[in-house]
């Protein structure tokens, strides 16, 4: 059975600094217009020069609104993880982060034991996707945090 543990922390500090790096990114923006408004270039180049300053700014504008983006998403990531594992824990009095792991590693070892049970053993045949060609069982394990 597959683990998996959330660094909320991690993941708040992470959605923070994408906020610090947008800013920074509409700083650069902002100065590579105030430029761009400045410029004054006797060239035959100066055409291209402008469209090449006026690309940039659009490129950054659009790079702020994704880091934006994501660290909005990250922070509503871990505000719903802390707000379920609240939810799941904190709703049952005297249940702890400990009790709950304890709960996790109790049904991991019953499933572990019970494997034929639930489709899940290993000497059934299985096709190139992760499904049990024995009883139709889809079994897929992947370890998307640590």
């Amino acid at each position: 059975m597959a683990r998996f543990s959330i660094d909320t922390d991690a993941i708040a500090s992470v959605s923070n600094s994408f906020s610090m790096i947008a800013e920074d990114i509409s700083g650069i923006a902002s100065k590579t217009e105030s430029l761009l408004q400045r410029l004054s270039v006797q060239s035959a180049a100066e055409r291209d020069i402008r469209e090449s300053l006026q690309l940039s700014i659009e490129n950054a504008r659009n790079d702020r609104e994704r880091l934006q983006s994501y660290a909005s998403a990250l922070a509503r990531i871990a505000a719903l993880y802390q707000d379920t594992e609240q939810g799941l824990v904190g709703g049952m009095p005297g249940l702890s982060g400990d009790s709950v792991n304890h709960i996790a590693r109790d049904a991991d070892t019953y499933l572990q034991s019970n494997t034929e049970v639930f489709g899940m053993n290993t000497s059934n045949s299985y096709s190139s996707d992760p499904v049990n060609l024995s009883n139709g069982n889809f079994v897929y394990e992947k370890t998307f945090f640590h």
